[in-house]
């Protein structure tokens, strides 16, 4: 956590957002505008949940999502204009071949240089652990699985990014009863 807040990454805004939708999944659109905006901030680390929510069938959860997430696409294209966009996509390449070239980059991505079928394997298999976990209730695991593996998929994942498992953590020292000094370890990893 201290390595992803001080660099201002979004990763633990995307996390909280992420977990909070899921516990919310009672409540189908706000637990749809809560995947909406943890997806506009990083979607390539919650990619899991709404491919888990199309095949559970929840329809009105995915709508408000794709509702919540075209509506931040449209504000962002108002306020800087759609070329930012069309800019972004365009240095997609040129950011992953700097990736593969930056020796200091590669030691932090977090599953650099993992073959196609790998990550294919994750995605298989975090999809089905996700749905798995929704289905018996337990939305700490979905929430877990569905970050996690999605960690693994990533083609430019970095160490900070295990950030977005913290709100697991903090639910779990809650739930738990756990001591100041869990906390704190969590603070410092």
């Amino acid at each position: 956590v201290l390595w992803a807040l001080p660099g201002g990454q979004t990763t633990v805004m995307m996390g909280a957002l992420s977990f909070g939708g899921l516990q919310l999944l009672h409540r189908p659109a706000l637990a749809g505008v809560l995947f909406g905006l943890a997806l506009s901030l990083k979607p390539q680390l919650v990619i899991l949940i709404p491919l888990a929510l199309l095949v559970r069938r929840q329809w009105d959860v995915l709508l408000a999502t794709g509702i919540t997430f075209a509506i931040m696409a449209l504000i962002s294209a108002l306020l800087v204009g759609p070329e930012l966009w069309r800019t972004w996509l365009q240095s997609l390449p040129e950011f992953l071949s700097l990736h593969e070239s930056n020796a200091a980059l590669r030691r932090n991505e977090i599953a650099f240089g993992l073959p196609a079928w790998v990550r294919a394997l994750a995605l298989l298999g975090g999809l089905l652990l996700t749905v798995r976990a929704l289905h018996r209730r337990n939305l700490v695991e979905a929430f877990v699985a569905a970050v996690g593996c999605s960690l693994i998929i990533s083609p430019h994942a970095m160490g900070y990014e295990f950030a977005a498992l913290s709100p697991a953590y903090i639910w779990l020292i809650a739930q738990r009863g756990w001591s100041a000094s869990a906390v704190l370890l969590f603070i410092l990893t």
